[in-house]
């Protein structure tokens, strides 16, 4: 019985620092972008071009609370990109969720082969890339004035000590057009621990 409380403490334990989110400011109510690494294009608003408020992101929301980060391109050269990064520790074997709301204005919408990803990049502790991956979340064919969610989940492999968790805006060709915007980052480690803790209930559940 003993052993039992004491299990069960421990993945009450594990299970809390899992559901932590890692980021700093990931909802950008900071205004002055506290936490993010931002080049080229970027800004924390909490409105349109014109000065109209930002869609809510969910009914009830106050909309001059409702600050996000926004990131468009200069138009000047191809591939040109601009966004906003965190690097955080990071432990090789977890598992690592990165989810957000992302959107475009159909004031300012995205055109042509404009594109924004949200992106995981696992590092060594030099700072090299052993891993990474994103998913387009917003292109020229997305519904606009619309908070669209996306999520990435990777597992860390041998050799990570960090992980870089990135919104990203593209220009391929550097005519496109139009911002992206984010919101409500959140990145959430699984500690291999607990997978394992889950994987053992399942074999006893299965034995009995």
């Amino acid at each position: 019985m003993k052993k039992k409380v004491l299990i069960i403490l421990a993945i009450c334990s594990i299970a809390s620092v899992a559901s932590a989110n890692l980021l700093v400011n990931g909802d950008f109510s900071d205004i002055t972008g506290a936490g993010w690494n931002a080049w080229n294009g970027t800004a924390v608003v909490n409105q349109d071009n014109a000065g109209a408020p930002l869609p809510l992101l969910t009914p009830g929301d106050v909309a001059y609370a409702n600050y996000a980060g926004k990131a468009w391109g200069n138009w000047a050269y191809p591939w040109t990109n601009a966004g906003f990064s965190q690097v955080l520790p990071a432990t090789a074997g977890d598992v690592y969720t990165l989810s957000g709301l992302v959107m475009h204005l159909s004031s300012d919408a995205m055109v042509g082969d404009t594109f924004a990803v949200i992106k995981l990049v696992f590092q060594d502790a030099l700072g090299a890339e052993l891993y990474g991956q994103d998913v387009v979340q917003v292109d020229a064919t997305s519904l606009t004035d619309t908070w669209i969610p996306g999520s990435l989940t990777l597992t860390a492999p041998a050799g990570t000590t960090q992980v870089e968790a990135l919104f990203l805006h593209f220009q391929p060709s550097g005519v496109g057009a139009g911002a992206a915007f984010v919101d409500n980052m959140t990145l959430v480690p699984e500690p291999m621990t607990l997978v394992l803790l889950g994987m053992g209930g399942l074999l006893l559940r299965k034995r009995k």
